[in-house]
């Protein structure tokens, strides 16, 4: 394939589920056509992230219509060849740009060439490598949103008809937001919290707060560099894990916990929350759970595209944050064979043996006879 001459309809590689108990494959689809409000972009990174292994019979399960083959793949990178006759963010041809992936087989990133929403990309810096930027779209709007989306929660009308069984435990589902915390592309958001502590259950992040987190040990000085001040070992009990943390609080005020791994002990992290405090969830909020004295549980979504008009808001100057260092890229591990070693990467990420980086692939190293 000539990459400097692309055409619409011309077959590219894409990464697929051909059947709901079919295996991973590599298939030929053809080139999408550029919409208005369009770019085409030749991915030449994608992150794998653990929702990607768990595409598989998800959305049949919520009691979404699933058609195969699924094409997953929600964090890319690559380069601007195409451009849409209404776009109007300041895109040109060659621009190098990174994306958060639909899944939908024109829009994921798991393919050689891609359609992303022209105000949805994001330029990134030169000094960034694309297998660096691919890692950023996911776990930003992840905890972005967690952070930021409004607190009452606001319905996503993400699903239509939910299983019987699935709405006993998730009664509201569709109903997704955040801390209601100022976006830290806001004015003065740096300074909006001084102070106040946050407890993030399996993640870290830098700012002026005080940042309790949980994780393998051996990443301690890699997220203090990130901005945590305290790393608590996650392989330690989840009884253990709340007594440290309440020992580091000392008695402080407490009014954010953000758990990014569906702990399965929420209740545990609820009851050391201050009266009136919030418990952040990015999966789901059982029924189950026992709030009192004020405290608030609530179920975030970090997918741009649903709560697109903040995330214009966050993307507008993110190139700049991406410039001067304040986002960063996390560590990466590049998973030889293009598409072809995604499958491993997802069997790795579902038996919990990736730790502290993203596995990331070039989909153009796929070997030719795939």
């Amino acid at each position: 394939m000539n990459a400097s001459k692309v055409t619409a309809g011309e077959m590219q590689k894409a990464f697929a589920i051909p059947s709901v108990d079919g295996p991973y494959t590599v298939i030929s689809i053809p080139i999408p056509l550029v919409g208005p409000k369009d770019v085409l972009v030749k991915v030449e990174a994608a992150g794998l992230n653990p929702a990607d292994w768990k595409t598989r019979g998800f959305l049949s399960y919520l009691g979404v219509a699933v058609t195969y083959p699924q094409f997953p793949g929600t964090d890319g990178a690559g380069i601007v060849v195409e451009i849409g006759s209404e776009v109007e963010s300041g895109l040109k041809k060659g621009d190098r740009i990174a994306f958060q992936g639909q899944l939908r087989q024109e829009r994921t990133s798991f393919q050689q060439y891609a359609l992303v929403h022209g105000d949805l990309a994001v330029k990134i810096p030169s000094t960034m490598s694309l297998l660096e930027a691919c890692t950023i779209p996911l776990a930003l709007c992840t905890a972005a949103f967690g952070l930021s989306l409004p607190n009452p929660p606001i319905d996503l009308q993400l699903i239509h008809a939910v299983p019987e069984a699935f709405a006993k435990t998730f009664p509201e589902f569709g109903l997704r937001g955040g801390a209601g915390r100022k976006g830290f592309w806001e004015d003065d958001a740096e300074n909006s919290a001084a102070g106040e502590p946050i407890v993030i259950l399996g993640g870290s992040s830098s700012a002026t707060h005080q940042f309790i987190t949980t994780s393998s040990l051996k990443h301690v000085d890699y997220l203090k560099g990130l901005g945590a001040t305290h790393v608590i070992d996650r392989h330690d009990s989840e009884e253990a894990i709340v007594s440290e943390i309440k020992n580091i609080l000392n008695g402080t005020e407490l009014l954010l916990v953000y758990d990014t791994v569906d702990s399965p002990h929420k209740q545990l992290h609820v009851d050391y929350l201050s009266p009136n405090g919030t418990f952040v969830n990015a999966m789901a909020i059982e029924e189950t759970l026992e709030l009192k004295d004020g405290r608030k549980a609530i179920a975030t979504f970090g997918i741009v595209h649903s709560f697109k008009s903040l995330g214009l808001e966050m993307y507008k100057n993110l190139d700049k944050f991406l410039e001067h260092g304040i986002i960063k890229p996390t560590r990466i591990e590049k998973l030889s064979g293009g598409l072809e070693g995604i499958p491993d990467g997802l069997k790795r990420l579902e038996e919990n043996k990736v730790s502290g980086l993203k596995l990331v692939v070039n989909p153009w190293e796929t070997p030719m006879d795939s």
